[in-house]
């Protein structure tokens, strides 16, 4: 009989270790509606393909929906694994056998009606699950440390009439790694479905209440991440300056140290003024030593007349044909980098509307809107 529960007991730990073993990338959720009172909910997590343990992967979760007044549970939907991909690089050519990410999206549908989710002050919506990537350098114990996936949303009725509303989308993140030295930039900007306005901020991440998972999650507060001495919400990658979100939620860091660091974006959303709903991001990004010393871009304009503009020359738009059209054109010496361009304003001398992107491997290819503004 010992024999048989030590069995036992020895095939309950092997099981404990594959279902919360450290695999956690970040993620964040997503409410669309469809119609009438009906809504789907999305779970999109970002999962470490190269040390998380496959075993850890879920087929269905649990997501709780609390009220902002009282913390009181009001309901919860279970959601169905849909989708699996990996994501992708911005060059597949500059990808690295350390680094794979992959993307699960599980969705599932709910009826939020007026008459239990009207509360002026609104709802969230959470799932807990530990744990996060183990190799992860800014947070402390990371393959102890869980992630709350969080998103705030408005009531679905305001002033006895229907308050419709999706919750922005955010563009799915590249697997790109960041180099000791030199800028990166990382688009997490978001697509509101209502035409809300979205602002971006950059938070401490979420931690999971217990190492192990509870029935039902704990309502707010969440508890956060502790930091490696030397990190917080202003110092999540170590460099000069450290890691900023813009107005476009656009993020930009120049490394000065490699490993690999978490961090959380928050998107809040307001309409006419008032905030109305957020939701967090949580990922990661790989800091590496050495990438090369690169080329800079060079810069050249087409004139109207087709010819290349040249240094020192001053091109003559005529005021009486309105605004001018020039072709801006992006040269690039080093084959797998990527060239982002964006046009800042022009005082008082004219307003480019078009721009265009070529690259020494592809001289034939325009990116942008030759026929924008």
């Amino acid at each position: 009989m010992k024999y048989i529960q030590l069995f036992v007991n020895l095939l309950t730990f092997l099981f404990t270790i594959n279902i919360y073993a450290t695999h956690i990338v970040g993620g964040e959720f997503q409410l669309t509606h469809l119609q009438d009172d009906d809504y789907e909910l999305s779970l999109v997590q970002y999962f470490d393909a190269v040390n998380g343990n496959p075993l850890a992967e879920d087929q269905n979760i649990i997501a709780y929906i609390f009220s902002h007044r009282d913390n009181q549970l009001m309901n919860s939907i279970s959601l169905s694994k849909r989708s699996k991909s990996l994501v992708n690089y911005t060059n597949i050519n500059c990808s690295i056998g350390s680094l794979r990410t992959r993307e699960i999206i599980y969705k599932g549908n709910i009826s939020l009606s007026p008459s239990m989710f009207g509360d002026p002050l609104g709802y969230y919506i959470i799932w807990e699950r530990c744990c996060r990537n183990r190799t992860i350098n800014n947070i402390e114990n990371p393959d102890e440390t869980g992630q709350t996936f969080y998103l705030s949303i408005p009531p679905v009725v305001k002033n006895n009439e229907p308050f419709i509303n999706s919750t922005p989308q955010l563009k799915t993140p590249t697997s790109d790694y960041a180099c000791v030295g030199q800028p990166i930039h990382f688009d997490f900007a978001g697509h509101d479905p209502d035409g809300d306005s979205l602002v971006y901020s950059l938070v401490t991440p979420f931690n999971s209440s217990t190492f192990e998972p509870l029935p039902v999650p704990s309502p707010s507060p969440h508890p956060v991440v502790n930091w490696v001495e030397g990190f917080d919400d202003k110092n999540m990658i170590p460099g000069a300056p450290n890691l900023t979100v813009n107005e476009d939620g656009l993020l930009n860091a120049t490394p000065t140290m490699s490993g690999l660091f978490v961090f959380t974006v928050l998107c809040e959303e307001f309409r006419k003024g008032q905030k109305i709903g957020a939701v967090r991001r949580d990922f990661q990004v790989m800091v590496i030593e050495d990438c090369g010393a690169g080329f800079s871009p060079s810069i050249m304009a087409r004139k109207p007349d087709g010819k290349l503009y040249q240094e020192g020359e001053i091109i003559e738009l005529p005021a009486e044909l309105g605004m001018q059209c020039m072709e801006l054109l992006v040269f690039d010496q080093d084959e797998l980098d990527l060239v982002i361009s964006k046009l800042e304003k022009v005082e008082q001398i004219a307003k480019f509307p078009a721009w265009s992107i070529f690259d020494n491997q592809h001289p034939d290819v325009v990116f942008g809107n030759p026929h924008a503004g």
